[in-house]
């Protein structure tokens, strides 16, 4: 952590904190290229995030994660996507590791873990309706309400992710944790 770096190595983070900003507002940018990437790459800026929540810290993490959704809603085209990060991929893995290292039990993990996502999906939904403009009407399909019916999936899919995640975190503290650790420190 950074509380145990010197002073020189908060510079070198905050330069790291800037290339993982400068990623993040690329990959939201480039989310509008292909339907595909319209949920792929708001995740991938949010798993952006890992480093910094290890090597830096929730605060530094918590600052990149405000560039990059400041520096996406003046750069990028699609208001939505960044809309996706913001609420929801950019703020996960910081809220995930403060879950999983406060709270112990795994229930209520799952339980913190779905309220934040309900949370973030809900307020997805009025954003849209009541700031971008987007008719309520337009979210019915056959007399159906089909947010109702994505966020009951989405809280399916939401383990998954988590599950996913969870899995780049344990490789990354395979892999890439130990060279960034020492980049990190040289810089003294």
């Amino acid at each position: 952590m950074l509380t145990r770096m010197r002073r020189g190595n908060r510079t070198v983070g905050v330069a790291f904190c800037g290339i993982v900003t400068a990623l993040g507002v690329l990959c939201l940018a480039g989310a509008g290229l292909l339907p595909i990437f319209y949920y792929i790459l708001p995740a991938v800026a949010g798993l952006l995030l890992i480093p910094i929540v290890i090597e830096l810290g929730h605060r530094f993490a918590w600052s990149t994660y405000a560039a990059v959704s400041l520096l996406g809603l003046l750069l990028a085209p699609n208001r939505e996507i960044v809309l996706l990060y913001v609420l929801f991929f950019g703020h996960y893995m910081i809220v995930k590791a403060l879950i999983e290292g406060h709270v112990r039990r795994r229930i209520w993990q799952a339980i913190l873990k779905l309220l934040v996502f309900t949370a973030s999906m809900a307020l997805d939904f009025f954003v849209c309706v009541f700031v971008l403009g987007v008719p309520a009407s337009s979210f019915s399909l056959f007399g159906v309400f089909v947010p109702g019916v994505l966020l009951v999936l989405g809280n399916v899919v939401l383990f998954l992710y988590d599950y996913a995640c969870t899995g780049v975190v344990a490789l990354y503290m395979q892999r890439l944790h130990p060279v960034l650790q020492r980049l990190l420190s040289r810089g003294r």
